[in-house]
Formats: C-alpha cells, sequence, structure tokens
C-alpha cells in the first residue's frame, strides 16, 4: 500500500494522478485503490466487504487474519550542546550557542515511543553593546543596544505528507534532483526570530544649580524590531514583524516657594498670620510627555498540494494581519500654593489608517491588501503599495484616527482654617476629581465611520474632612494644659493615684460636654424632623466613649424589646409608673 502511494506520487507530477481522486493498480485478481494520503499509523478501523456475484442467497462464516505491526526501530542517535561566552569588560558581551539531536536520540528517562523522529538543528546569537562607553564620560550618553537572532531547524526521519514512509524512500521515488530537493525543502520546519532594540538612548546633561526644561536628560527614546519567519510542510511561509518606537519627557522640579510677606515686620501678629504666610510656586513640579508607535504586520502563505497557487487579486491561501497603534500620554504636577495642588493627566490612543482607496469596475471602494511588494508586483499592481504609503503619511500628519480618551484631573485643597486665630486645633482638606473617557464606536464596513455612535463616560468626586485636635484645645484652659502636663511628665508608679483623680477630672469633663451636645443635638434634630433618632446618642458617645458607665442608674431596669410596638410600650408603661 505504501508502494502504491508512491507510484500515485510520482504519476502526479506527470500530471496523470491526483490526491483527491482514486488511483488504482490491479495485484494478481485484486484491485488495490488509494485516495489522499493515509498512512498506517492514523488507521483506527478497518472495514471489510463481501460482495455476493449471484442472486443466489449464501451463508458463510468470513475469518480475517489479525493484521497488526509489531516491534521497535530501537536505532539510537547522539546530541551535542555548545555555548561560547565573550564580555568586553563594560563596553558589551557576546555570546553564542548551538545544539543538536539527531534521529533516535531520548533522554534516560524516555522510552523508545518518545526517542526523537527528526533531527533537530538549533545556534543562537546575541550581542550586546554599551555604545555610548565610545564617547567622553563628560557627555554622559547612554546608548544600550542588543541584537538576538535563534536559527531553530528540523529535518523528519518520515514524509509528512505520507507519515508511513520514511523520507529516503520516498525521495527514491523521483528522479529528477529538483524534485528532490523541492520536497526536501518543504518537508522541513524551519524558524528563524531575530531581534535588535535600543532602549532608553538619552544624553544625561543637566544644568548644574537648576534643572532647565531643555536640558538633554530630560529626553529619551527606544526602538525595537523583531521578527519572527517559518516554514513548515503546511505553511509556504509564515512572517510576523513587530516594530515600536518611544520618545519620553519628563521635567522634574523641586522649586521653592514664594513668600512675599514673610519678612513684612507688621504682620506678626497671630491675627494677621494667614496673610503672612501667603505663598505660591512659579513653577510646575512636574511635566511629563510620551508618545510611542507599536506596528505588528502577520502575514501567511499556505501551501495547496492539489494544484499550484495562482497569485491575482484574490490572494489564494494567503492570510494576513496588521495593526498600527498610536499612543499619547501627558502629565502635570503643579503645586499653586503649599495648601492648594492640582494634577492634570490624559491619555490618547489612535490608529494609523492602512486601507487603500481602490477604483476599478467594481468601482470606488476600501481595501485591505498584504504588503508584500513582490507579490503584488507580480500581479501588476505595485502602485497599490504606493497608495498605502501615502495612506499611512496622510494619517501620520492627521494624528492618527483617534479609537480612545481619557483624562483626569485632580484638585486638593487644604483649608487654612488653623491660620485663624483660636481656631489652630481644627484642620480641614478637600478634594476634587473629575474623570472623562472618549471611546470609538464599532465600524461595521471598512472606511465608514461607526454607524453605533461612540461612548463617552465622565465622573467627578467630591470628598472633604474635618479633624478636631482637643489636647491642643485643653492646652488653651490653663488648668487642663497643666494637667495635660502632668499626665505626660508623671509615668512613674508614684503617681498612679494623682494620674488616676486627673483622668477621672478629665473624664467628668468630657462626660459633661458630651451630655450638652446631646442634649441640643437631640433638641435640634426634634425640631427640625419630628422624629426620633439615635444620632445624639452617636455623637454623645463620639465624645465620650465611656459615657454610659457613668449615668446613674435606677435600682429597677424595665427592658422592652421585639419587632415593633416598643415604643408605644415604653410610652404606657412610663405613664403607668
Amino acid at each position: 500500500l505504501t508502494k502504491l502511494k508512491l507510484e500515485r506520487d510520482k504519476r502526479k507530477l506527470e500530471g496523470q494522478a491526483r490526491y483527491n481522486e482514486r488511483y488504482t493498480k490491479m495485484d494478481g485478481n485484486n484491485t488495490m485503490a488509494v485516495i489522499g494520503s493515509p498512512s498506517w499509523g492514523e488507521i483506527t478501523s478497518m472495514m471489510i466487504g463481501v460482495v455476493n456475484e449471484d442472486d443466489v442467497p449464501h451463508s458463510a462464516e468470513i475469518w480475517v487474519n489479525e493484521m497488526r505491526m509489531s516491534g521497535f526501530d530501537e536505532d539510537g542517535g547522539w546530541a551535542a550542546v555548545a555555548n561560547l561566552g565573550i564580555v568586553f569588560s563594560d563596553l558589551g558581551s557576546f555570546n553564542i550557542g548551538g545544539q543538536i539531536e539527531t534521529k533516535g536520540f531520548g533522554s534516560i528517562e524516555d522510552n523508545v515511543m518518545d526517542r526523537n523522529q527528526e533531527d533537530n538543528y538549533e545556534y543562537n546569537l546575541s550581542v550586546a553593546v554599551q555604545l555610548g562607553k565610545l564617547f567622553p564620560d563628560k557627555a554622559r550618553v547612554n546608548i544600550p543596544f542588543t541584537y538576538t537572532r535563534t536559527h531553530q531547524m528540523s529535518s523528519p526521519k518520515y514524509d509528512p505528507l505520507n507519515t508511513d514512509v520514511q523520507l529516503d524512500e520516498s525521495l527514491e521515488t523521483y528522479e529528477s534532483d529538483k524534485v528532490k530537493d523541492s520536497i526536501k525543502s518543504m518537508s522541513r520546519t524551519s524558524k528563524v526570530y531575530q531581534s535588535l532594540a535600543l532602549n532608553n538612548v538619552r544624553v544625561g546633561i543637566v544644568s548644574k544649580k537648576v534643572p532647565m526644561p531643555y536640558d538633554p536628560a530630560n529626553f529619551s527614546f527606544s526602538l525595537g524590531y523583531n521578527e519572527t519567519e517559518e516554514v513548515n510542510p503546511e505553511v509556504e511561509y509564515e512572517k510576523v514583524k513587530n516594530y515600536k518606537g518611544t520618545f519620553n519627557y519628563v521635567y522634574s522640579l523641586n522649586p521653592k516657594p514664594v513668600e512675599p510677606f514673610k519678612k513684612v515686620k507688621w504682620l506678626k501678629s497671630k491675627h494677621l498670620k494667614l496673610i503672612k504666610d501667603f505663598n505660591f510656586y512659579y513653577a510646575p513640579k512636574n511635566v511629563s510627555f510620551s508618545t510611542s508607535m507599536t506596528r505588528y504586520y502577520e502575514e501567511t502563505q499556505n501551501r495547496n498540494y492539489n494544484c499550484p497557487i495562482v497569485r491575482d487579486t484574490t490572494f489564494q491561501y494567503m492570510s494576513w494581519d496588521k495593526d498600527w497603534q498610536w499612543d499619547r500620554t501627558s502629565n502635570i504636577k503643579w503645586d499653586l500654593t503649599r495648601s492648594l495642588k492640582f494634577s492634570f493627566s490624559s491619555a490618547t490612543n489612535s490608529e494609523i489608517t492602512e486601507l487603500i482607496n481602490v477604483n476599478d469596475e467594481n468601482g470606488s471602494r476600501f481595501v485591505n491588501v498584504p504588503l508584500n511588494k513582490e507579490y503584488l508586483n507580480d500581479i501588476g499592481y505595485f502602485d497599490w503599495y504606493d497608495k498605502w504609503k501615502d495612506t499611512v503619511w496622510s494619517s501620520i500628519k492627521d494624528f492618527g484616527e483617534p479609537v480612545s480618551y481619557q483624562q483626569r484631573f485632580n484638585v486638593s485643597y487644604a483649608l487654612p482654617i488653623n491660620k485663624l486665630p483660636g481656631l489652630d486645633w481644627i484642620t480641614s482638606n478637600a478634594q476634587y476629581t473629575a474623570d472623562y473617557q472618549w471611546d470609538k464606536g464599532t465600524v461595521l464596513e471598512m472606511g465608514v465611520m461607526p454607524s453605533t455612535g461612540n461612548l463617552l463616560q465622565n465622573h467627578r468626586d467630591w470628598n472633604g474632612d474635618v479633624r478636631l485636635n482637643f489636647e491642643t484645645l485643653y492646652n488653651k484652659f490653663p488648668y487642663l494644659k497643666r494637667v495635660n502636663q502632668k499626665l505626660k511628665q508623671n509615668n512613674t508608679s508614684t503617681n498612679k493615684n494623682k494620674q488616676k483623680k486627673d483622668f477621672e477630672m478629665i473624664g467628668k469633663l468630657r462626660f459633661l460636654i458630651a451630655v450638652i451636645v446631646g442634649k441640643v443635638s437631640a433638641f435640634l434634630l426634634d425640631k427640625i424632623f419630628k422624629r426620633g433618632t439615635n444620632t445624639p446618642g452617636i455623637i454623645m458617645l463620639k465624645i465620650c466613649p465611656d459615657a454610659l458607665s457613668r449615668f446613674i442608674m435606677p435600682r429597677t431596669t424595665i427592658c422592652v424589646t421585639g419587632t415593633n410596638g416598643k415604643t408605644g410600650t415604653s410610652n404606657l408603661l412610663t405613664h403607668i409608673i
């Protein structure tokens, strides 16, 4: 059967057979036929048919010998690994390595079925160089360059199209060396990866006294490129390319505040502290900007073993995918005063248009074409590539087509209440945050504006807090100040009783304040809302947590519990008693 397949394949090259048609041959009185590329290793069931050549019924028993394959190919293989690394001081490094595994090789723990069925070859190369070392040290140039390349190749033992036939046996069927080389090339799997990059290229020169916006150290950029090309029995080629470029600008400053009234003598009064402490910053604290472009392109050409692939505008058995994004971000942080601070950040994501406008017998339309100059030249449409370049440059000049946009605005303000006379024990802060986001709607047709509408969202938050420092308030009263000072000074065991009395005095004062505040809040809430509430009790417990233990409780206590009717029952009991 395997010989029949090989014979069919040879006839196919002569144009006398096809994979999708039955190919038959007589074997004595028997007829053998093959269609497609069946393999013994993939057979899971077998069907046997019996034909009655006359119209007379027959009763028969049919015995079939078991068909099976036994034994293992125990031919071994070998493997080798080599690596070399060289370091050139602080200038760079060079590394190269290789690995070979032949057919039949396997590790100690592998069984016979796990051994290699192909020859595997691999080598890798990497270079890292600090090009900034070629410049004077005073220039502070940083140019780290890296390059890597990896090549993996696999040559199978068996023919990929006939997995039950060894490749050498399959090649013996053909007489032409050109055909043999073509089949060898088609049966191999090859994968090549290479990349190069320049990361964070910058000149670290800054102004000596004060950092300036134009200092070279504020600027940096990065470039990166990598590609992967793979060839295997199913794919004629598969190429993946990635491009990335980034430019950054970061300016940081630590300015001192301008205080125009600080040295004015007649503003020394504590009543004028608010005016005396007036200040402002003349420059922002941080300004940054970043822009980056990322381009992705993938192209795959599948094989067709039934007939040659015709190159035309239908791009037979070819698939491609491409994406070009442009991201831009900006941030600014500015402390207008010590108390008033604001920040703003924004991010824009744009898409570079790669569709071209074609006018032909089908009218004017936008089309997406592969960026294969050789292919386009073969089909007589090389001008499509030129149109693609014009479209891309036009889109870049327009900063791309916006896909999404986000921004955030934040302001915080420390209210100067503590600078007013007698209110230095109160601090208060307020904060406002606003978010805005825009997203492009879904595009249902190439080259047409979104028909589903764009998505817009905004959000804002107000936050504020007030903090009361009662220790600072107590220190404004001579008696309470002395008590606080004694509590801080007398921490030994001999003064425990005295400290207890002082604590008790402060506790009574706190309890008195809590009761007064609770009663006043209860009266006001009753007048405003005309209903009962537990808010006065909560306020009282916040001021004096042990307030309940300080109340004089009666000898007899009646507790009323239940789901409904507690208030009415309590009022009735109070009236009766």
